[in-house]
């Protein structure tokens, strides 16, 4: 049985939007620059947020190509920030002033603010901030030295 088009009514005037499977292809296949935020794939599809949030509601494969979207996007910026904990070695060629092809390698030094903060999320226990601790279990006692007591 063939699947049936859905469709939405945004409550505007105009053509009603209709849910089509490709859509989902056309997700998982886009390489989002803002990291598959519902704006840029409201642009990429030409849809309004709202007919984009009821999709997403009803059609569980829309919802689940959007997650991928975003967990590809995830994992690009865990492996840069990997990159920049660790360093990186960057080959490239470059073209000279004589047209001649040189091969060029450098060196990104670790970053050690970027490996504190992923130690921090991924090991809280050990590297959390400890001036961030709760200062309300401290117990101070002062002693006051050559003082008089006043009369009652």
């Amino acid at each position: 049985m063939p699947r049936q088009l859905a469709i939405i009514s945004t409550g505007r005037r105009g053509r009603p939007q209709q849910y089509r499977p490709k859509m989902c292809d056309l997700i998982d296949n886009y390489q989002f620059n803002r990291g598959a935020t519902i704006t840029e794939i409201c642009e990429l599809l030409g849809l309004p947020y709202r007919v984009v949030y009821d999709w997403m509601d009803r059609y569980p494969e829309f919802s689940q190509a959007i997650a991928r979207a975003r967990a590809r996007c995830d994992d690009h910026v865990v492996k840069g920030l990997y990159n920049r904990c660790v360093g990186l070695d960057i080959r490239e060629q470059r073209v000279t002033k004589d047209g001649d092809v040189v091969d060029i390698s450098r060196e990104l030094p670790p970053d050690p603010d970027a490996a504190i903060a992923w130690l921090a999320n991924r090991q809280p226990e050990e590297w959390r901030r400890k001036d961030r601790d709760d200062v309300s279990q401290v117990n101070i006692q002062i002693n006051l030295v050559g003082t008089t007591t006043p009369d009652k």
